[in-house]
């Protein structure tokens, strides 16, 4: 069970049992080279994404980190650590793109719980289509919090939120970009007729081949994917009989619903 990071000493173990699947456990990441300004619970991810981070691409792009833990590990947590470790580095903007506006409590809590009481949650449906810096609306630095459907979304004006986001984050913006609950995107389709893709491995090799992209992945210091362990969990199947009067109504809703699906 890795309660606590393999090749780090450094913060608390998880306070729960954490477990990889046997291909990832196999693969060490590699050593941590990244030193914290701030000290989380979560040390582990924070310091490999930072580390990530701080890589470039060809294109002159910083690297970026894909965090696969399930329910329960504490990804939002991780994520708040983040902004707060950007923000001790002087990058005091950052978006956070989720796939309800609601959680946007939840990051506002996870912020508190890492100590970034002062960092300001702005919920972006909230916000006017005018420019965010503007003396109107005032939003200098903090956290833009948005659903991917506000990305596609545009007032009655034709001014739409991306462009806004754009002018709000600047030619020379270099905080976070963070796509939370990122399979909820996967139909958002920029242009018409076109079609959401999928990953070459998935449809040639089939989840074998997916397995070794997330070993090769974690072997590069780009992925991370944890679990609760259930150990000590206890489950019972209970069988409950249906009534006569529920085996009628449950027929007939079957009946219906094939008539609708035939018909229509």
């Amino acid at each position: 069970m890795g309660q606590r990071p393999s090749k780090l000493s450094i913060g608390p173990p998880h306070p729960d049992p954490v477990v990889e699947t046997s291909s990832l456990s196999a693969v060490q990441p590699p050593d941590p080279t990244y030193e914290l300004k701030i000290k989380d619970q979560i040390i582990e991810t924070i310091v490999y994404s930072c580390q990530r981070h701080a890589q470039h691409h060809s294109s002159g792009a910083r690297a970026g980190f894909f965090m696969g833990d399930g329910a329960g590990v504490g990804k939002g947590r991780t994520i708040a650590g983040l902004i707060w470790e950007n923000w001790h580095h002087g990058r005091h903007k950052a978006l956070w793109i989720s796939v309800g506006s609601d959680l946007k409590y939840d990051a506002r809590r996870d912020l508190d719980d890492v100590g970034a009481s002062c960092i300001e949650v702005h919920a972006l449906n909230k916000l006017p289509y005018s420019k965010l810096d503007s003396k109107s609306v005032g939003i200098k630095e903090g956290v833009l919090f948005l659903t991917y459907s506000s990305l596609i979304a545009s007032s009655d004006k034709g001014r739409s939120r991306l462009q806004q986001l754009i002018q709000w984050c600047g030619p020379e913006y270099d905080g976070l970009l963070i796509f939370d609950e990122c399979h909820k995107a996967k139909n958002l389709i920029p242009e018409a007729g076109g079609q959401a893709t999928r990953t070459g491995a998935l449809e040639k090799g089939g989840v074998g081949a997916l397995e070794l992209v997330a070993m090769d992945m974690k072997a590069r210091g780009m992925y991370v994917c944890r679990t609760l362990s259930f150990k000590g969990a206890e489950f019972e199947v209970i069988e409950a009989p249906l009534e006569a009067e529920m085996m009628v109504s449950s027929i007939f809703s079957s009946e219906c619903l094939t008539t609708m699906l035939i018909e229509g």
